[in-house]
């Protein structure tokens, strides 16, 4: 996880208390990005649904052309 580091004069300003819950509302969403992120197993799994789905597709048209030609004879 990273480090949030606030500025001197912006936790003056905001005074610790502020601080403390802008730093747990930033890490937060730290952490909710994190849990979306795509790993780079999710997109090799991705890629390969992807070649499968387009193998299929393709092997469907053919086959639907031979069929439709056949029929046409």
């Amino acid at each position: 996880m990273a480090v949030i580091a606030i500025q001197r004069h912006l936790r003056e300003k905001l005074g610790d208390e502020a601080t403390e819950e802008l730093v747990d509302v930033l890490t937060r969403v730290e952490s909710e990005a994190q849990r979306n992120v795509a790993t780079k197993e999710d997109i090799a799994n991705l890629e390969l649904r992807l070649i499968k789905w387009v193998i299929g597709t393709g092997i469907g048209v053919v086959t639907s052309i031979f069929a439709l030609l056949k029929l046409m004879k």
